[in-house]
């Protein structure tokens, strides 16, 4: 395995390479590598890479691995967000009970 890296070290060197973009081309086939192997499952694949999941999901994102991986790019804050919305649409008064009638229904519908 030595002899393997070197050999590409030096390509590397060879074809001027920077460090920076030999490391994130390594990482991100490396990444992808383990997720496919672990058929997409974060946290298989986080155990197997030895970080965290929640460190594999944000380099994940650093790295633009989500279209690869057939997501889409969602932050935690929007996921609540949505979820908030989902019980509390929009004109919704604090203190009322929500109601799961969508919030864009027409208002001469609404139960009597």
């Amino acid at each position: 395995m030595n002899k393997e890296l070197d050999s590409l070290v030096n390509q590397l060197i060879e074809s001027g390479i920077r460090y920076e973009e030999a490391v994130s081309q390594f990482e991100r086939r490396f990444i992808e590598k383990v997720l496919d192997e672990s058929s997409g499952n974060e946290s298989r694949a986080a155990k197997v890479l030895g970080i965290h999941r929640n460190t594999l999901s944000r380099k994940i994102e650093d790295l633009k691995l989500n279209d690869r991986l057939g997501r889409r790019k969602r932050s935690s804050r929007q996921t609540a967000f949505g979820v908030w919305q989902e019980f509390f649409p929009p004109g919704h008064v604090p203190g009322t009970t929500p109601s799961r009638q969508c919030a864009s229904a027409d208002p001469s519908q609404t139960p009597r």
